[in-house]
């Protein structure tokens, strides 16, 4: 059977630093975020301006409401009037800001995501971890 990216990780002799670091050493922070109530105009504009492949929908206290990609967005923007109220995903995967690094590569791999918000213990989003943010430390390794 292959071996995973993270079984592979976890063997490297010099894997020790990666396995040490947390969410909150290598995350974004100040994600760039939208409210519910934000058109499907303003997120695809706010995505692109950015230059970003999802965004975080968060409320008043900054907690994640949900998230939408770009994805999203093509099929908002196709079946919807583009002014109205941005939908999204609801239940977010989310790691938080202690997890060590090989549990935020597992949460990635596992649901083939391209970007995982960061939250605090109280489900306060404080950043977002990509897949590049995580190539670029396991090539420190």
């Amino acid at each position: 059977m292959a071996k995973l990216p993270i079984d592979l990780i976890t063997e490297a002799s010099n894997a020790d630093k990666f396995l040490k670091m947390c969410a909150k050493d290598i995350m974004q922070k100040y994600p760039v975020t939208i409210s519910g109530t934000t058109s499907i105009k303003s997120a695809i504009t706010t995505l692109s301006v950015q230059r970003l492949s999802s965004i975080c929908v968060v409320n008043n206290a900054n907690t994640i409401l949900g998230i939408v990609s770009e994805y999203d967005l093509l099929i908002q923007s196709a079946s919807k009037d583009i002014n109205k109220e941005v939908s999204y995903t609801k239940n977010v995967i989310t790691v938080n800001e202690s997890d060590n690094l090989k549990e935020v590569l597992l949460k990635i791999l596992k649901n083939k995501l391209k970007i995982i918000p960061v939250i605090t213990s109280r489900g306060v989003l404080v950043g977002m971890i990509s897949r590049i943010d995580l190539l670029k430390e396991l090539t420190e390794i």
